[in-house]
């Protein structure tokens, strides 16, 4: 009996990964940093994964984004492009790399689709 490989969406994999593959390193961060930090958080009640993220962050509540939750950005369901199509560039002081991120258009409607 043969076992598809499937991807975190449970789409096929049409290869399998070897011991060679490379991964992006917000999606290594993410697990590693990201995820246990935000998790700790919500236990305590200092995050709350349900509540739109311009609760925390005043500069995200006049944009067409402010529905956005923490949790739809951690699981990619926000709707936001990936940050490749945000054109970050590491030149670029902190304020720059922030209004590009805030200046972002939706590929989605926010929980509709992973992206």
């Amino acid at each position: 009996m043969s076992t598809l490989l499937r991807d975190h969406l449970g789409a096929e994999l049409r290869d399998p990964m070897t011991s060679d593959a490379l991964f992006r390193l917000e999606s290594i961060s993410k697990v590693v940093c990201t995820a246990p930090v935000v998790l700790a958080l919500s236990e305590r009640g200092v995050l709350r994964l349900d509540e739109p993220v311009a609760t925390g962050l005043p500069e995200c509540r006049s944009r067409p984004n402010e529905t956005i939750t923490l949790r739809q950005l951690l699981s990619h369901s926000s709707g936001l492009p990936d940050t490749d199509e945000i054109v970050l560039d590491s030149v670029l002081g902190a304020a720059e790399l922030w209004t590009r991120i805030l200046a972002a258009r939706p590929v989605s409607l926010p929980g509709t689709r992973v992206h």
